[in-house]
């Protein structure tokens, strides 16, 4: 609800005398004044912190020299670390040596490992029953273990 208020001593709605000027410049002499008494207390402070407190280190790391952090460090050069790595890989796939030599276990090249599986033929499950192995094409039983064919000459393999 907005209503005009009328004044009821017949005065009209606004001042008659104007603002005084020096009331003004007082107050905006005083705001300056304290503006002025901050600086000058802060610089004063500045200047007795620095005399007193001895500076310290850097406030960067990069002013006193590069140090390198302890290790484990990240990669610098990615490209390089998978081109080694694939090239150690390699060497290890494509080269005789001993996986555990107390178990006699070696190992041999991929490819001669896939011409051996080639030659002899691949594990089949046999039948638990009699050990002997299922002819190709047949379905083993669930969960039957894997039996490797024997050689042609007899003998086990390993």
């Amino acid at each position: 609800m907005s209503h005009a208020v009328k004044p009821s001593n017949g005065n009209r709605g606004y001042e008659h005398a104007d603002v005084k000027v020096g009331r003004l410049a007082a107050f905006g002499a005083g705001v300056a004044l304290l503006v002025i008494f901050g600086v000058l207390v802060s610089d004063a402070v500045f200047h007795i912190f620095v005399r007193v407190e001895p500076e310290g280190p850097p406030a960067t790391p990069f002013e006193m020299g590069r140090e390198l952090p302890p290790g484990p460090r990240l990669q610098t050069y990615a490209p390089l670390d998978l081109q080694n790595y694939v090239a150690d890989q390699n060497k290890i796939l494509n080269s005789y040596g001993w996986v555990d030599s107390r178990a006699g276990i070696v190992r041999i090249p991929v490819q001669q490992a896939m011409d051996s599986l080639v030659q002899k033929g691949f594990p089949t499950r046999g039948n638990p029953a009699n050990g002997m192995a299922q002819v190709r094409g047949e379905q083993p039983p669930f969960g039957a273990p894997l039996v490797a064919p024997t050689p042609q000459g007899g003998g086990e393999v390993r």
